[in-house]
């Protein structure tokens, strides 16, 4: 039951944000078009450590705006479902029944991101051009319960309260134009997450937390330009 309540949370999260984007793109419909990219993406991340994750797959949507010659900035919302939280009872100095396999707990999280960007060798008709940008992000995460039996036949469950991550993120990457208006592009990532995770074993009453981490990664994305 509670983690419906967490995906209902979640998804009230990524559906507020796409009204937004999408109030955002209605604008630009009466602007300057030839400005604007719109695009979707595949991502993949790792987290240095392993805490409080080893890796995270998702997908978004981003958009653009051309504010100078080969200077743009960004948005995105990126979703990240059913990631493993990386065995939560070790956080808090509890030990797993070592003849069951480690329990990890489940996360979910929206990402808004919003950067500058500058391209490098574009040409109006298409072809191979490079990018890197830099920008900040907010992450809402939600982490389910994790459950299991201690050495010496006891229980546990930790729940785990990630609050909102605060993110510095970079990105850089070739981009290869086709047809001048699509455009797919391949990002290599370095997010550093301003955080503070805590886990509180609901049985012993203990607690341990991780904060800030650092994340590499990439993505796969394909835009439309008007």
């Amino acid at each position: 039951m509670g983690g419906y309540m967490k995906s209902g949370k979640i998804i009230k999260i990524a559906l507020f944000t796409l009204f937004v984007m999408t109030a955002l793109s209605l604008t630009a419909l009466s602007a300057d078009l030839e400005k604007f990219e719109f695009g979707v993406r595949g991502n993949i991340v790792t987290v240095d450590g392993g805490e409080p994750t080893n890796d995270m797959n998702g997908g978004g949507i981003m958009g653009r705006y051309r504010i100078a010659d080969h200077w743009l900035v960004g948005v995105s919302l990126d979703h990240y479902a059913e990631f493993d939280v990386e065995e939560p009872a070790t956080i808090v100095g509890v030990y797993q029944d070592k003849s069951v396999e480690p329990i990890d707990a489940t996360g979910d999280a929206v990402t808004i991101s919003s950067w500058i960007e500058r391209r490098f060798a574009e040409n109006p008709e298409g072809g191979l051009s490079w990018f890197v940008t830099g920008g900040l992000g907010i992450s809402f995460i939600e982490v389910d319960n994790a459950k299991g039996a201690t050495v010496g036949g006891g229980r546990f469950e930790i729940e785990t309260n990630p609050g909102t991550d605060f993110i510095f993120s970079a990105t850089a990457g070739p981009r290869y134009t086709l047809l001048k208006r699509w455009t797919v592009e391949l990002g290599a990532r370095l997010d550093h997450h301003i955080a503070e995770w805590e886990y509180m074993d609901k049985v012993s009453g203990r607690k341990g937390t991780v904060d800030d981490h650092t994340a590499f990664g990439g993505y796969l994305g394909i835009n439309y330009r008007f």
